[in-house]
């Protein structure tokens, strides 16, 4: 990577590299399936020659958005329309609404500059994502990127030149790396660039071409498995949530009526009894609030806290609709009946994201885990709204299940199963209460919903 004490001029300094204009037309000349009717991003636009080849393309500056740090640079370039923006790519926010094709030379640099500008946001996106132990600047630039893309809730593809380092440094810390892009990414190709195309950088570079719709990338970043990944078996899966921390689904064995009257004691003796009133016959659905460390307890109470205040504050008339059992949605929750309060008007609060616009009979399941995390499988007739953290549970439309299957996964099963295919779900539940499980989960931390290929594991 590119030391500091080894370059020179404020634009090694950022880790910057400009990108020659034949390469970037050659770049957009050889994408597949270029959706031209995108908004075009580009992180660190530089001298803007990704977005003077886009514009070569007949792509509207409407439609090319940027962010450049280097106000000399900002200041020089003239062609990129009015959604251009000088400042440091941490402080950007925004909400996209359509699909958004994320593309650039995006700065690389260790340790990165950033580790001394905005180190608390560093810090912030590397807890939230577990990758840690990196200081490559490339690194905090992508994952800036997928959590505007998780944000907004958006389709989006990303095709960055990066050191190829990145994808072939088999440390510990990479390996966590590699694990989030496997987890949320499916890759279009990576292509090696041409050698000595950036002035006073000689590393190995590579244009990584992948898409956001969480199938995997490991056929290029090795990862035998013994077990079908979710995105093994599905080609499509749509994400979805339980409620906000669990705050409005119901307990088990809790009638809706009685889960009516607590949530109304809930939000009428919210700073009294709390964690009263967040649990059903003295237990609470949320397996942390039923333990013993007071800390973590205490950091819990006072995120849905606050989840809470914002509803009351934003939904003056909320009681009104908890009263209201129409709103009250019968769910299949791992073989049991529960009870979820359901209403547009939470799509106001700040924590609340509409994920599918098209509800359909799904089946869903954990799609962000822990080893420590509740995990909900069952049936529902609609998709679920996501009112929780990116990725808190996937949904699988029950209609067309056939065609939206993979054929390596329909030929193993027809040679090992060997029943209706509906039959899936029924294994999915099966699955999550065994033994198996529970280790794949201890053992990785974060293992995303899969069953095993030899099926006697289950037994």
């Amino acid at each position: 990577m590119i030391e500091q004490k080894s370059i020179g001029g404020i634009d090694k300094f950022l880790g910057q590299f400009m990108t020659p204009s034949h390469i970037t037309d050659s770049i957009l000349d050889n994408l597949q399936n270029l959706q031209e009717d995108s908004i075009f991003f580009e992180p660190s636009f530089g001298t803007g020659n990704f977005i003077k080849s886009l514009i070569k393309r007949g792509i509207s500056t409407e439609k090319i958005m940027g962010v450049e740090i280097d106000k000399t640079l900002f200041d020089k370039f003239e062609a990129g329309g009015n959604n251009l923006f000088n400042m440091n790519y941490y402080d950007f926010s925004y909400k996209f609404d359509q699909f958004v094709h994320f593309i650039g030379n995006v700065p690389f640099r260790t340790p990165a500059l950033s580790l001394q500008t905005h180190a608390s946001e560093i810090k912030r996106l590397t807890k939230k994502y577990r990758v840690s132990g990196i200081r490559e600047e490339s690194v905090f630039f992508i994952l800036k990127t997928i959590e505007l893309i998780e944000l907004s809730n958006i389709r989006a593809r990303i095709s960055f030149i990066i050191p190829k380092s990145l994808l072939t440094n088999n440390s510990k810390f990479f390996k966590t790396f590699h694990s989030l892009l496997q987890e949320k990414f499916r890759i279009l190709k990576v292509d090696d660039m041409p050698k000595n195309i950036f002035d006073n950088a000689s590393l190995d570079t590579c244009l990584l071409d992948i898409e956001y719709d969480t199938s995997s990338i490991s056929s290029f970043l090795p990862n035998p498995n013994d077990y079908w990944n979710f995105n093994d078996i599905f080609k499509r899966t749509s994400l979805g949530s339980v409620p906000c921390e669990s705050i409005f689904l119901s307990s088990a064995n809790e009638t809706v009526p009685q889960f009516k009257n607590r949530l109304i004691k809930l939000f009428t003796d919210l700073d009294e009894h709390i964690l009263d009133n967040l649990k059903s016959n003295g237990k609470a659905h949320l397996k942390v609030l039923n333990g013993q460390k007071v800390d973590l307890i205490e950091k819990k109470v006072e995120v849905i806290t606050s989840y809470i205040r914002e509803i009351k504050e934003k939904i003056p008339g909320f009681i009104d609709l908890l009263q209201n059992e129409e709103f009250y949605k019968k769910i299949n929750h791992r073989n049991e009946i529960r009870f979820y309060f359901r209403n547009t008007e939470l799509k106001k609060m700040s924590f609340v994201y509409e994920i599918n616009p098209n509800p359909c009979r799904s089946f869903y399941f954990t799609g962000n885990p822990s080893s420590s995390s509740t995990d909900y499988f069952g049936y529902c007739d609609y998709d679920i709204t996501r009112n929780s953290s990116p990725g808190a549970c996937r949904t699988i439309p029950l209609d067309d299940l056939e065609q939206n299957l993979t054929d390596n996964f329909k030929k193993w099963w027809d040679n090992n199963v060997n029943r209706d295919y509906r039959y899936i779900f029924d294994l999915f539940i099966k699955t999550s209460k065994s033994k198996w499980y529970k280790q794949m989960k201890q053992k990785y931390k974060r293992f995303y919903f899969g069953i095993p290929k030899d099926l006697a594991l289950l037994y």
